[in-house]
């Protein structure tokens, strides 16, 4: 299971923080890699890592289990590296036994300023 907080849907610019949860709810293991892509096509460009970083209650995240495990992650992602305009960015969770969950969210980029015509 990965999942995210929910985004904003205004325009996004600069350093946006990104937050969420990959654990194997069988195992209750924390993803080992959780790999983020700009786009959902297996050959999408990759964009970064997240951080797993943040202790969470297990209960919250999956059915029938218990205790406190780092499942939380954190991605604080530069939008300059990307063009302008609409992206869906996948984020990836790897597992140690081999496993995979993918989740992806839509994000608007807009780090330049619109253009302005000038006066005569």
């Amino acid at each position: 299971m990965v999942e995210l907080a929910p985004t904003p849907l205004a325009a996004l610019a600069g350093n946006v923080t990104f937050h969420g949860v990959a654990v194997d709810c069988n195992s209750g293991q924390p993803a080992s890699r959780v790999a983020v892509y700009d786009g959902v096509d297996p050959t999408a460009p990759y964009v970064a890592d997240a951080a797993i970083d943040t202790a969470v209650d297990l209960g919250e995240a999956c059915i029938g289990k218990s205790g406190s495990e780092p499942v939380g992650f954190t991605l604080i992602f530069d939008s300059r590296v990307l063009v302008d305009g609409l992206h869906l960015l996948r984020f990836e969770a790897q597992y140690p036994n081999g496993t995979s969950a993918t989740t992806a969210t839509e994000v608007f980029l807009e780090n330049d300023p619109p253009y302005e015509a000038g006066g005569d």
